[in-house]
């Protein structure tokens, strides 16, 4: 099964072929290691003292530590990780190249990653898009359909109506 021919390109010597069954359960597997390093960055980093609630100890972490805020959120081989400042978003994104290099000998697109400020310009995920608005005094994120997946999803349903009426006048005949 993992040794599945490509057309025109044969037999491949490496990876996963994308659009297989097996390439999403792959990429779990292969990147749940990739979820526990950024989670210990922040999310599940155990301070000295025990804090009640995640929320006060995030905010004490902020206070008093000079750790860097950031959460990962991904689906597959596809992933987004978010933090406070661009310095750091820059910095990040250096070390998980090199991490995704060193630990998993994996290599990140050059064409598909980047930093993107939130703020300013809209970041698609998944046929998502999205960016922060200032609502009061926070920013709250703003999602919509990405407008390639609207597209797609038009053109799939005009298929689907042009099928129907043909099945619809056929059966009139």
């Amino acid at each position: 099964m993992l040794k599945a021919e490509i057309a025109g390109e044969g037999v491949p010597i490496r990876g996963v072929p994308q659009g297989g069954l097996l390439s999403p359960l792959l990429s779990n597997i292969v990147l749940n290691e990739l979820d526990w390093w950024i989670a210990s960055q922040w999310e599940t980093f155990q301070p000295k003292r025990h804090y009640s609630s995640h929320s006060y100890e995030y905010k004490m972490l902020r206070e008093t530590s000079q750790l860097k805020e950031v959460f990962i959120v991904r689906y597959a081989d596809d992933f987004k990780l978010f933090c406070k400042k661009r310095s750091d978003a820059d910095k990040l994104f250096q070390a998980v190249q090199m991490w995704l290099r060193e630990r998993l000998s994996l290599e990140i697109s050059q064409e598909k990653s980047k930093v993107v400020n939130l703020k300013k310009h809209y970041s698609e995920f998944l046929g998502i898009k999205m960016k922060l608005w200032h609502k009061g005094n926070k920013w709250v994120i703003k999602a919509h359909v990405h407008d390639k997946a609207v597209e797609k999803a038009k053109s799939t349903l005009k298929d689907k109506v042009k099928k129907l009426q043909k099945i619809s006048y056929a059966q009139k005949r």
